[in-house]
């Protein structure tokens, strides 16, 4: 899942998981994954 897959995802409000990930992965100016739900890291687990 690519940068590409998850911009389109962009309203905080929504609860989906791929808003999440978007955020996390690309809004934040870090290089790391910290603080994500429970259910965020299953959906994101469910790709490897």
């Amino acid at each position: 899942m690519g940068r590409d897959e998850l911009k389109r995802f962009k309203d905080w409000q929504d609860g989906r998981l791929e808003t999440e990930l978007n955020f996390k992965f690309y809004r934040q100016a870090t290089d790391k994954i910290v603080g994500i739900s429970d259910a965020t890291a299953a959906f994101l687990n469910s790709f490897f």
